[in-house]
């Protein structure tokens, strides 16, 4: 069993990344997460864009 079905089995939420070192961003409506540094880029972008 995966993670993100473990989680899911035990807790209920939704687990989800993408390959290491490759910008990665989720938004759930009010709530955003980055998975490392490199999604820096990415999420100054959204943020941006949200407070303009």
């Amino acid at each position: 069993m995966a993670a993100g079905e473990r989680l899911k089995s035990k807790v209920g939420v939704e687990y989800s990344r993408n390959p290491m070192r490759e910008p990665y961003m989720v938004e759930d409506r009010n709530l955003i997460t980055w998975q490392h540094p490199h999604s820096a880029a990415v999420l100054a972008e959204r943020l941006l864009t949200i407070l303009r």
